[in-house]
This record gives C-alpha cells, structure tokens and sequence, in this order.
C-alpha cells in the first residue's frame, strides 16, 4: 500500500508497466481492455507506488484516471471481485451462444517452451484450412445464427495470423463481413502488421495478445523458431493499436 495525494491506493493487480522508449512509458489492464501511454514524472510516481512507497504530489486529474482505468486501485477486494463479475458475465453470456473457433492451421512462428502444441506446430507438414471447411463451419454457423443463437467467432492457433495464412483468412473475413460478424483473435501479434488494412474494416472486435512479464523474461520464454527476441516487434504492435484505438472504437485485450 501507498499513500498517494494523502488517499490509500495499491499498484492494479492486473497492470503491465514496461518502458517502451527514453521517456515514454505503457500501461495495459489485462481484463480492463485499457492502453495508455504515460511520461516519465507519472511513470516515476507509479513505479514508487507499486514498490509501496509514498507520493505526496501527483496530478489530480492524472491521479483519478489511474484509478478509473485500475492501473491504481483504493480497494483490493473491491478490484477481485469487480475481476470475478466479469469474468462472471463472460461465461454466462458464453452459454447462450454458439462458439465457432476457426484454426487456419497449426503452424507457428514461436518456439514457445511451455506450448501444449508443440507436437503439432512443429510438424513441417502443416497444411492451412481449406475454402470447403471455411464454407461447411458458415454453413452451420448461418442455422444456428437462424435459430437465435449468439455467435461468437474465434481465431486460435498454432498462429492464426501467420502472414502465410492471408488467403485462407481473407476468405474467412469475407464470409464473415457477409454473415455481420466480427472475430475474437487469439494472436502472439508478431505478424499483425500484415494485418492492418483487415483491421481498418472492422473486422475484428477484439485480440488477445499476451506479454509474457518484463521483457527479460518475456525473451526467454516467447522467441521465433530461428532464436529471435520477440518483446519490442510485440510491444510496437501494441502502440501501433493503441494510437489506432484511441480514434476507434475497437476493444483490445
């Protein structure tokens, strides 16, 4: 605990911190969907509260926003449960829906150690979905959609986004722009950049794209296949959505 501006505040539970340039800091709120770019004063500040250390002057207004989007939190039981209700609400609204998960195929660019996959991103023969799976899952999907389900679609991998896979996931973003659907996507980010002018027309609603700690430890956990470092090509993809979020009203996670 530390005391900021005379009140009590805890550093968010749930907040990513990393320096992305000189002066510039990033925060990210894991179930919040919040992205924001802070200056070194505040990042300074924050940095002496996560280590429970004290701050008698911070901006006020910079103050209550912290705590709006829980990157500072008064109360942490207030801050588990609000996570708990959300997650919650999630599940709930999950069972009322038909969830469809399109896996353009199981090849990866990462060489994760911990994958549950590894026996099927590794192997050389991986072959992307075909434009008849892609049309029998839509097939269903229409029925089910006619019988008042919910659906939800979802992109998983190995990789969904590879840049190899952009045929195949073209064809599924056009079925889905025609069905009025957008995709949840599942990404490691590493490839997005491929991917811009299909975010531009909307369709996506959200990504999840995970950093996996400070980027020390991130590097030894998330590299490609040929050895590469992955934290700064991932953290500038997560700025380059942050700017663009801040003109949209695209979520990410």
């Amino acid at each position: 605990m530390a005391i900021v501006n005379g009140k009590e505040c805890y550093f968010g539970k749930y907040v990513i911190f990393e320096k992305v340039c000189n002066d510039e800091y990033i925060l990210i709120h894991s179930y919040l969907n919040n992205i924001d770019i802070v200056n070194e004063d505040v990042a300074k500040s924050l940095t002496k509260i996560k280590s429970g250390n004290n701050v008698d002057k911070l901006d006020e207004e910079t103050f209550n926003q912290l705590l709006q989007k829980g990157y500072l939190v008064d109360d942490i039981d207030k801050d588990r449960e609000r996570f708990f209700k959300i997650a919650d609400k999630i599940a709930q609204m999950k069972n009322k829906a038909s969830s469809f998960i399109f896996i353009p195929s199981y090849d990866c660019n990462f060489s994760c150690p911990y994958c549950f996959e590894q026996e099927l991103t590794r192997y050389k023969d991986n072959k992307p979905m075909s434009k008849e799976t892609v049309d029998a899952i839509f097939k269903v999907m229409k029925k089910e959609k006619a019988d008042g389900q919910y659906i939800y679609l979802s992109m998983f991998g190995g990789e969904p986004l590879l840049k190899e896979n952009i045929a195949i996931n073209e064809y599924i973003f056009n079925n889905a722009k025609e069905a009025k659907l957008k995709l949840d996507v599942i990404t490691n980010g590493y490839d997005l950049e491929h991917y811009f002018k299909y975010i531009k027309d909307g369709v996506f609603s959200h990504f999840q794209i995970t950093l996996d700690g400070g980027k020390e430890y991130h590097n030894k956990m998330k590299f490609t296949k040929d050895n590469k470092n992955t934290f700064d090509k991932i953290l500038e993809i997560l700025l380059v959505l942050c700017l663009y979020r801040a003109s949209s009203q695209l979520l990410f996670e």
